[in-house]
């Protein structure tokens, strides 16, 4: 807990940190979209079992790679620490 934090700040600390978190998940979420529609026309060969299983694999990639980043942030929050990995995802994402 960061010193100097009451309660209220500390649960403000945490929604921001949802927040924040929601926010890269939808933008990392339309990228993935994004790539899937740029590769649309190479993909209409797939049949539709194809189709999901591509679906799900990219959706499956994303999970896997930003799991570990988001739990140690929220592990963090509240923290100077918690506060220089948020900063620095609203830096890199542009959020």
């Amino acid at each position: 807990m960061a010193s100097g934090c009451t309660a209220g700040g500390e649960i403000a600390l945490e929604i921001d940190n949802h927040l924040l978190i929601a926010a890269l998940q939808d933008r990392i979420e339309s990228v993935r979209r994004s790539e899937l529609e740029r590769f649309r026309s190479r993909l209409s060969r797939l049949d539709e079992r194809q189709r999901g299983a591509v679906e799900d694999l990219t959706k499956g990639i994303v999970t896997s790679f930003f799991d570990d980043p988001m739990r140690g942030m929220l592990g963090c929050a509240g923290s100077p620490r918690g506060e220089r990995m948020a900063d620095a995802l609203r830096d890199l994402f542009r959020l």
